[in-house]
């Protein structure tokens, strides 16, 4: 059994908790938190330890869980705990591109710590039955140890950018599917079809119907995430051509699309 610090108790990172606690000590701080992230620490099985300071010290692995624009925040915020076991673990999960996770890594190495990238496949309510983690990085077995039994855990080896890479891909065919399902419903109902082409849908593509159903309605609500995950996307994919992956256009049709409906307040 490992002592596990996760920051911070948002929706994924109670998720983990409540399923990694079955076989770890798990532990957190909520210092300088919000009222929202106390209340899901109370409430799921997060061990409260004060200070970040306490958190640090007492555990062997750290799962950093914020919003991507906070995982260099949280990653400074670490550093200043100061210097650490080489046996300490700094897994990455957040929804973070390339050059964030190497800011991680820059910040937090000199320091002791191995940072591993990782990424979360699957929502937070669906985390037990459908819910993968995928990590990379120099001793990403060593993270791939701690959701063994837990959850679904896939160990990419020892690139570290390449969990979060897998995870951008798919997420795309989630995004990109959403998005021309959303336009192909619009024209629908531009030429007085939508009714017809609604239940021919679910008649010949149950499975992208459900989809959809599943997915968009919470679209509004992480728009703007989303739009810098297929941002991100498409800067991979143009880095991907430049060694002979093809011409990539629909990721970034995609992303300008979702701009647009952004700016449209067309999200709903």
């Amino acid at each position: 059994m490992a002592t596990i610090a996760v920051l911070h108790a948002g929706e994924l990172g109670s998720a983990l908790a409540k399923l990694l606690a079955e076989e770890h000590r798990v532990i957190t701080s909520v210092e300088g938190r919000s009222a929202a992230t106390v209340e899901r620490a109370n409430s799921c099985a997060l061990e409260i330890v004060g200070s970040l300071q306490n958190a640090i010290d007492s555990s062997e692995a750290v799962l950093s869980s914020v919003t991507p624009s906070e995982s260099l925040t949280c990653a400074h915020a670490v550093a200043r705990c100061g210097q650490v076991s080489p046996t300490s673990l700094y897994i990455d999960l957040n929804s973070n591109g390339a050059d964030q996770l190497q800011g991680v890594t820059d910040t937090l190495s000199p320091l002791g710590w191995t940072v591993i990238g990782g990424a979360v496949h699957g929502g937070a309510h669906r985390l037990a039955a459908e819910g993968t983690v995928y990590l990379s990085g120099d001793q990403s077995g060593r993270g791939a140890e701690l959701f063994e039994g837990i959850l679904r855990v896939v160990d990419l080896g020892s690139d570290l950018a390449q969990a979060k890479q897998l995870k951008l891909l798919l997420g795309g065919i989630a995004k990109c599917s959403n998005l021309l399902q959303h336009e192909l419903r619009s024209i629908a109902t531009g030429l007085g079809l939508e009714d017809l082409f609604e239940s021919e849908i679910r008649s010949f593509y149950p499975f992208l119907s459900d989809w959809y159903d599943r997915y968009y309605p919470t679209f509004a609500n992480h728009a703007d995430r989303r739009l810098d995950e297929l941002q991100d996307l498409n800067r991979l994919s143009q880095a991907a051509s430049k060694t002979g992956s093809g011409d990539p256009t629909m990721v970034g049709a995609a992303a300008s699309q979702l701009r647009n409906l952004i700016d449209e307040g067309d999200t709903t």
